[in-house]
């Protein structure tokens, strides 16, 4: 198109008006006769009308319109639309110059990105951020560091111009090395003063260090050693250690003995199994070369039967004769057998027993012990005075088996109780019945029926065992005058005499606390507890828990003292036992007829603990939850 403009022109310049000269185009008086009204004419320029022309172009006619051009240019055509701020500029079919829009993206989404009038991207930093990495292209907010370096601090806060500080010598900072340790800020720059170990101390399992990700390991094929002494050749497999396939050879050249190889022992040279003849009364040896010899002895022999005691050999070299054995562990609350191959059986009885002591009444026997009720012909009990105790403010029979509401009884993480809602290993299976005496419960200890304080003068912080108590008690008289608020403020107590046995061993009592981790744990399966719940109504129900525990999370005041507890108790109770704890009380204290509560409790508790080993399940699980304040015992 542009190449035919020229001569184009020429062909217009007779209608007036337009004057090309060396292909310039500019716009002139009109052209005619006429004088210089600056001096005179000038007879050579008003005569030239003609236009200056490229012969070849004036004699080159346009090409032939094919449908596919309009004002000039070429569909398709590359042209200049004579913005700056575009590309790629192509004709279209109305004729019409368009280029694409020029994209000034920086990938900085803290930039503003524009195009200006000369075609030059400019990129406008946003108020508080810096240009970061080693390529300046990562954002870098106020006050942040440079990924790059981590020394280097963004300073971009109000209107400033963004620079940037430098930490001080001796920071820690990262260098962005997954392998490097110990890094530090040294001059502005981030340097590192160790590199990260990744050995793994397993001939199966190599390590090595990815500077992107830190330790990796990779197995390996290398001779190891499974730890069994009768295995040779051991190599790495899928990351373990598989046993070789040859045996270690244990052959001493001993024909007395009778070599093998005990896995996790190593080699064992029986002098005495090749001549064993069984016989209990015969002396067995071997003679050199391997001859056995089994000469016939009197006396003592074990005929291999865990019920008969005293047998002897007799001339004929049989073992005969001894008595039976009654297996008496003298414990009036054991019933004593013996099996023929589980041997003595010592079972837990119910019922009345005697505990030796004059001065108590009403023993019974509980989860293999003895208890009596002390009378006033007991010993005193002296308890020293002190500060470091805690008052029960609330005792609750969990609900459920879950965590908080009860403890791991049995030691077995697989089973829990009970079996319509419990995890974790907890065992509760009582919680069916809590309702039948937490009310009760409940009431009596805020209204002070039930006042129990936590002797906690042994407390050890140091992990070490100590001795902790709990004792029912009362109101000083001192303390009953300022009618102190036993729920909530500091009281004093006087501890009762019914708190211990007649030889002064608190009933309730945990001879092996400890504080672990911030956790207060006590008890196991030779711990045996007792307490008394008065209740509500005059009534007492006695519990007694074998393989007690507790669990406690505690809060201590700046001297050290333990000022409040959350305590799960937990234990197992013969369920016979517990029948008759609610047969002696009154409907009164229960929430629903004895009759009917008894009924209950003997058809939805489960028993879930078998205590003498017999392979009944006899007891039922308990969680109990209480709550503390501090308190004083005063003597």
């Amino acid at each position: 198109m542009f190449r035919t403009l020229p001569a184009l022109l020429a062909r217009l310049a007779p209608l007036g008006g337009v004057l090309v000269v060396a292909g310039a185009l500019s716009v002139s008086g009109a052209v005619g006769c006429g004088s210089d009204e600056g001096g005179g004419a000038d007879t050579a320029q008003a005569a030239d009308t003609s236009v200056p022309t490229d012969t070849a172009e004036t004699d080159t006619e346009p090409p032939a319109d094919t449908g596919d051009t309009a004002g000039g240019c070429q569909n398709g055509a590359s042209c200049d639309d004579g913005d700056p701020c575009t590309v790629d500029d192509l004709c279209d079919a109305a004729g019409a110059c368009h280029g694409t829009a020029k994209s000034c993206d920086d990938g900085m989404p803290c930039t503003t990105d524009s195009c200006g009038a000369d075609g030059v991207c400019a990129h406008a930093l946003v108020t508080g951020f810096c240009r970061g990495g080693a390529s300046e292209d990562v954002c870098v907010a106020n006050a942040s560091a440079d990924p790059t370096n981590t020394c280097r601090i963004c300073q971009a806060s109000g209107g400033a111009e963004p620079s940037w500080g430098t930490l001080s010598d001796g920071a820690s900072c990262s260098d962005g090395d997954a392998c490097t340790t110990e890094e530090t800020c040294a001059s502005g720059v981030c340097t590192s003063a160790g590199t990260l170990d990744c050995e793994t101390g397993d001939p199966c399992i190599a390590g090595s260090c990815d500077h992107e990700l830190g330790c990796v390991t990779t197995a390996t094929t290398a001779a190891c050693d499974d730890g069994d002494p009768c295995t040779v050749g051991d190599t790495c497999a899928d990351r373990v250690c598989q046993a070789g396939g040859d045996t270690l050879a244990c052959d001493d050249s001993d024909a007395c003995t009778v070599d093998s190889c005990v896995a996790g022992l190593g080699c064992d040279h029986d002098p005495n199994a090749l001549c064993d003849d069984h016989d209990p009364c015969t002396h067995d040896s071997c003679l050199m070369g391997g001859n056995c010899q089994n000469t016939p002895f009197t006396g003592a022999c074990d005929d291999g039967n865990p019920c008969t005691v005293g047998e002897e050999c007799n001339a004929q070299g049989e073992c005969q004769g001894g008595s039976a054995n009654t297996c008496n562990d003298d414990n009036p609350c054991t019933l004593d057998s013996c099996h023929p191959i589980a041997g003595c059986l010592n079972l837990f009885l119910t019922g009345s027993c005697d505990d030796t002591y004059e001065c108590t009444v009403n023993d019974q026997c509980v989860a293999g012990e003895c208890f009596g009720a002390k009378t006033n012909t007991c010993e005193i009990c002296p308890v020293d005075r002190t500060e470091l105790a805690n008052k029960i403010i609330s005792i609750e029979l969990a609900s459920d088996g879950n965590k908080g509401s009860g403890l791991d009884v049995d030691q077995d993480a697989n089973t829990c109780a009970p079996s319509t809602g419990c995890s974790g290993g907890v065992d509760n299976a009582l919680a069916v019945a809590a309702f039948l005496v937490n009310p009760s419960i409940g009431s009596s200890v805020e209204n002070g029926v039930v006042k129990w304080v936590i002797d906690l003068r042994n407390v050890r912080m140091d992990g070490e065992e100590f001795q902790l108590a709990v004792y029912d008690s009362g109101l000083t008289d001192e303390a009953e005058l300022a009618n102190c608020d036993f729920q909530h403020d500091l009281c004093e107590y006087d501890v009762a005499q019914l708190s211990f046995d007649a030889a002064c061993r608190p009933y309730f009592s945990f001879d092996n606390a400890r504080i672990v981790n911030g956790e207060l744990v006590a008890g196991g399966t030779d711990t045996l507890i007792s307490m008394v719940l008065p209740l509500q109504g005059g009534d007492l129900l006695s519990l007694t828990m074998a393989w007690a525990r507790v669990s406690a999370t505690f809060t201590t005041d700046e001297s050290g003292r333990i000022v409040s507890m959350n305590a799960v108790f937990g234990g197992a109770v013969p369920k016979a036992q517990l029948i008759a704890a609610i047969e002696g009380l009154s409907s009164s204290s229960l929430p629903i007829d004895r009759d009917t509560a008894l009924a209950l409790l003997d058809a939805v508790v489960q028993n879930d603990i078998d205590l003498d080993g017999d392979g009944i399940k006899e007891s039922a699980s308990l969680g109990m939850r209480v709550n503390s304040i501090p308190a004083i015992i005063a003597y």
